[in-house]
């Protein structure tokens, strides 16, 4: 009887371990940037912090992993959130194909459907928190 209760014991430990390992996300980020949809199109990866209202926003966010040949279908999410912490903008693609890592993904925002004000933008992957960036958008709404 003792022998069955171990081997029970074992045997829910297990499953609880494989069960864990499962929910562990296994991307990183290598790299990201955070630019206007032109300058990412001319390849100039140029970091910036303020936009126009005008202006299409790019976040690249380059993602490895430490199997590098291995292939992974994954969720992704890009979050764009006001400065009040507020979802403004959602994009998800529940059937990612990641190959090849540093894997570069990039989602584009409008700066006008956002507005004014200051901003933060996710990229999430597997659930995991990948990167985060903070940027101003100024300009006149009005003009």
């Amino acid at each position: 009887m003792k022998t069955k209760q171990i081997l029970l014991g074992l045997a829910v430990s297990l499953l609880t371990l494989v069960g864990l390992s499962g929910c562990a996300s296994p991307f990183r980020s290598a790299g990201s940037v955070l630019t206007t949809k032109g300058n990412w199109e001319m390849g100039n990866l140029v970091e910036q912090n303020t936009f126009r209202l005008q202006d299409i926003i790019c976040f690249q966010v380059d993602i490895t992993w430490d199997d590098v040949n291995r292939e992974y279908q994954t969720e992704m999410e890009w979050n764009w959130y006001d400065e009040n912490g507020k979802l403004v903008a959602h994009h998800e693609n529940d059937r990612a194909i990641l190959r090849g890592a540093p894997d570069p993904r990039y989602w584009l925002q409008s700066a006008a459907d956002l507005g004014v004000g200051h901003f933060r933008v996710e990229c999430v992957a597997g659930g995991k928190l990948l990167a985060s960036q903070e940027f101003d958008i100024k300009g006149n709404p009005h003009s």
